[in-house]
């Protein structure tokens, strides 16, 4: 499986930073290709989620963890993607 690594230094606090990328229902916003997210149903930690992409408004569904002010975990579980999108907050 390929791996596409990418880090972005951004000049806010990590409080601020997380503010924003774990507004999850918002993230059409802030995450070019994703065009819709509607959100299925919540587990535990775990939402579960369709998200409609800008590529021919193909739909696939996605199992999302949030870990509070660290990192959220999103597997893609059905769909044309495969693989998983996983965003880290890491202080300097």
């Amino acid at each position: 499986m390929a791996t596409i690594d990418v880090e972005v230094e951004i000049n806010a606090t990590p409080e601020k930073v997380w503010e924003i990328v774990s507004d999850i229902d918002n993230e059409p916003k802030f995450w070019k290709g994703t065009k819709e997210v509607k959100n299925l149903s919540k587990e535990g930690d775990i939402i579960k989620r369709e998200i409609t992409i800008a590529f021919r408004d193909q739909k696939c569904l996605q199992d999302v963890k949030l870990e509070p002010k660290k990192r959220i975990e999103a597997k893609f579980t059905k769909g044309i993607i495969n693989g998983e999108k996983i965003v880290s907050i890491i202080p300097n």
